[in-house]
């Protein structure tokens, strides 16, 4: 399924819900914020906050730009951010290899942290 990035924020909105997506009303180009709840291996809870800017690039041909907020040790943070950066590119090239268009990865990121970062953290 093919979002512009207006559909996407909607449906990551739909999804997170008020406490997870933050909108920055006065930011250009559009950023927001994603607050994703889960538990560590150990059961406990926790959140990692991204910052997410689309840039005119995205989905076709660059990501958005990533910034992990909170939630992400300093030492861990390149392997977060490289992670999610690979899920972009892998996904680009599986639309590429399909011949259809390039689609948005930023729901994928928030599955990525919450299904994969967070039980192994």
């Amino acid at each position: 399924r093919h979002f512009s990035p207006p559909q996407e924020l909607m449906v990551l909105e739909a999804v997170l819900g008020e406490e997870g997506f933050e909108r920055e009303e006065e930011a250009a180009p559009p950023a927001f914020r994603l607050t994703v709840a889960g538990e560590r291996a150990r059961g406990e809870p926790t959140a990692v906050q991204l910052r997410v800017t689309f840039v005119v690039e995205y989905p076709s041909h660059l990501p958005p730009r990533l910034e992990i907020v909170d939630g992400v040790a300093a030492e861990d943070a390149p392997l977060v951010r490289d992670s999610l950066l690979a899920l972009f590119y892998a996904q680009r090239e599986e639309s590429a290899a399909a011949g259809e268009p390039a689609e948005g990865v930023v729901h994928r990121w928030t599955e990525w942290v919450k299904e994969e970062w967070m039980p192994s953290s």
